[in-house]
């Protein structure tokens, strides 16, 4: 079991060279297992805003994917 210590949840709005705005609530924790070396950091598309949807056009556009 590890120990999470300073989670903190923000909301953040990223906006693309085409005027598209996509927002995400971002998930982090300063300190794991009380090593300030460990941490984390995950972006969840807001659901409803349309984020999500974003997402998955831009990797369908991405040539490298199959």
């Amino acid at each position: 079991m590890y120990e999470i210590k300073q989670k903190r949840v923000a909301t953040a709005l990223f906006r693309l060279p085409d005027g598209q705005e996509m927002e995400f609530e971002l998930h982090s924790t300063a300190v794991i297992d009380n090593d300030p070396g460990l941490h984390w950091c995950f972006f969840v598309p807001v659901p409803g805003s349309g984020t999500e949807e974003i997402l998955l056009y831009l990797l369908k556009q991405d040539k490298r994917l199959p």
